[in-house]
């Protein structure tokens, strides 16, 4: 499994979980990669950490820690992969992924080329994922929250 994030200034730290994501290796993932992702490009600007509602990023020690540790994080509705853009992120890198499997023939070998894709994820298509929010909005709520094109 990887855990990744990203910003409009473009892909932030990917980080290899091993095993099942729970709110102790959240946290400690969230320690780990997520303050050089804000030191790197929110050094002197407010943020809002934007996460789904998995049951390790909002259990009582995953909210806590954000708590102790000023995470602001923006309120999202469930079930709700229309809006939430790093999915298309995570397709993108499952289909080039895919397109490269005779490369693959071991986890590192894995973590390598996903390591490669990640890196080489072109800013100008985070933007546009970004970019694309306010119509993504739009159209969740002409479905009255209903599958959309995204």
């Amino acid at each position: 499994m990887f855990w990744g994030c990203i910003s409009y200034y473009g892909v932030g730290t990917l980080k290899v979980v091993n095993g099942n994501m729970n709110s102790d290796k959240y946290i400690e993932v969230l320690d780990e990669c997520l303050w050089p992702v804000v030191a790197r490009h929110f050094a002197n600007r407010r943020w809002t950490f934007q996460e789904d509602n998995a049951p390790c990023h909002v259990s009582l020690r995953s909210n806590q820690w954000k708590q102790d540790n000023n995470v602001n994080t923006l309120p999202w509705p469930a079930q709700s992969p229309d809006i939430n853009i790093i999915e298309n992120v995570w397709k993108v890198l499952k289909h080039r992924v895919q397109r490269r499997t005779n490369e693959i023939r071991n986890a590192g070998d894995l973590e390598r080329v996903v390591r490669d894709i990640w890196s080489g994820l072109p800013l100008h298509y985070i933007q546009s994922l970004y970019n694309s929010l306010p119509r993504r909005v739009r159209c969740v709520l002409r479905t009255r929250g209903h599958i959309t094109k995204y």
